[in-house]
């Protein structure tokens, strides 16, 4: 207890220091997560810094009425200045999510709540760093077997909320990954309510993966892939539960593959060694058609990587003009 009293002195210490770092007032009243959820608002799971400044060169507007969150899974814990500033300086719609990947905390299904404590102390010291604040955190991600064990839901859930308020200092809002695999209703068995009331209360954004490939896209039509897609929010609005109604409605996004690269992976995505960047562009407007297609996905849309080993450039440019003819799902 005493080591984490020593952290809670530190995050306090710098959390002080954060009065008014880069324009950012922290005594400035947070958007509802309703107001959030009518914005337009595009995410991205690992980016370069040559990304994000296409984007933003390219296709992302600023503005009140947009959100583009970037968010980044690094080795360690340490903050991460230099990449938060990339994004910020973007303009006012952009924000950077610092990741909490809980396939570091080896011991995460062991620990106790004081040891789960210390660790979203420490991290949130390094989110919170006070030469450039991150704006959300970001839970990387729920377990594949979570949702055939009611316990292991409680314990994400007890991270997820001490990842928002723990050690003091100000709130910090989340974006919350499921796998795929996390995606099939009839997967989940026991009571859940505890999960979903902390999602409601701490998350902005809430996604479901689907790394799909090329092939699939190329075999199904949109509207295949839109019905796909609509599977988990259409089965949170059918529980009935106002929690999860609210997700389904304001905070859920689908994240698609933006891989293209010259060898297999588990992001599926595109070969760039098989598919040229006008049969990358058909792919990713498939992606976004079928996403504005779904009742869910009319306001939100999540792409990644835009980092990863192998990675083709030649990706960024042409998701720009995939992003930018698709408006943030603006329709005349």
């Amino acid at each position: 207890m005493e080591e984490m009293s020593r952290r809670e002195v530190l995050i306090a210490g710098a959390l002080g220091a954060l009065a008014l770092p880069l324009g950012r007032a922290l005594g400035q009243r947070q958007e509802s997560s309703e107001a959030i959820g009518r914005k337009y608002i595009t995410s991205y799971y690992q980016f370069t810094d040559e990304a994000v400044k296409i984007l933003a060169d390219k296709a992302l507007p600023n503005g009140r009425e947009y959100l583009h969150i970037f968010v980044q899974s690094a080795p360690g814990t340490k903050p991460r200045p230099k990449t938060t500033r990339v994004v910020q300086r973007c303009g006012s719609s952009f924000k950077y999510g610092y990741a909490f990947d809980l396939n570091k905390y080896k011991t995460w299904k062991e620990a106790s709540d004081d040891q789960l404590k210390a660790w979203a102390v420490e991290f949130r010291a390094a989110a919170l760093d006070s030469s450039a604040p991150a704006d959300y955190f970001a839970f990387n991600e729920m377990p594949d077997e979570a949702p055939k064990h009611p316990e292991l839901r409680q314990k994400v859930a007890r991270i997820t909320r001490l990842l928002y308020s723990a050690g003091g200092g100000p709130a910090l809002r989340g974006i919350f990954y499921f796998t795929q695999s996390n995606l099939r209703p009839a997967t989940w068995i026991g009571p859940s309510e505890e999960l979903w009331e902390v999602l409601d209360e701490t998350c902005d954004l809430v996604v479901g993966e689907h790394f799909e490939s090329g092939n699939f896209a190329s075999r199904q039509s949109a509207q295949k892939i839109a019905d796909l897609f609509d599977v988990p929010p259409k089965w949170m609005v059918a529980s009935g539960d106002p929690r999860r109604i609210r997700i389904a409605r304001d905070k859920y996004a689908v994240i698609s593959s933006t891989y293209y690269g010259p060898r297999n992976t588990n992001w599926a995505g595109l070969r760039s060694d098989k598919n040229s960047p006008e049969e990358l562009k058909k792919y990713l407007e498939k992606m976004v058609e079928a996403t504005r297609l779904s009742e869910f996905g009319k306001r939100r849309i999540v792409f990644s990587p835009l980092q990863t080993f192998n990675l083709d450039p030649r990706l960024y440019p042409v998701l720009a003009e995939v992003i930018k003819e698709d408006r943030c799902g603006k329709r005349d």
